[in-house]
C-alpha cells in the first residue's frame, strides 16, 4: 500500500472515529439535559414536601399547646372538685 492510500486509508477511519464521537457526545448531553430535568423537578418537589413538612410540624405544635392547655384545665377542675366536695 502507498503512502497516499495509507494517508487516506487514516483520514477515513479518523472521520469515522470523530463522527461516531460526535454522535455520542450529542446523546450523552442529551441524557444530561434530561438528568438536569429530572434534578430540577425533584428539586421542587422537595421543596413542596418540605414546606408540607413544616405546616404539619407547626399543627403538631399548636396541638400540644392545645393539650397542655386543657391538661391543665383539667387539673385546675379536678382540684374545685376536691375542695367543694371536702
Amino acid at each position: 500500500m502507498n503512502t497516499i492510500a495509507m494517508l487516506q486509508a487514516q483520514n477515513e477511519i479518523m472521520e469515522a472515529a470523530e463522527s461516531k464521537l460526535g454522535r455520542l457526545r450529542e446523546k450523552l448531553e442529551g441524557e444530561i439535559k434530561e438528568w438536569e430535568n429530572e434534578v430540577s423537578i425533584l428539586k421542587t418537589k422537595l421543596g413542596g414536601v418540605r414546606n408540607q413538612l413544616a405546616e404539619k410540624e407547626d399543627k403538631i405544635a399548636e396541638m400540644a399547646a392545645q393539650i397542655r392547655h386543657l391538661q391543665m384545665e383539667h387539673a385546675q377542675l379536678n382540684k374545685v372538685k376536691f375542695f367543694s366536695s371536702s
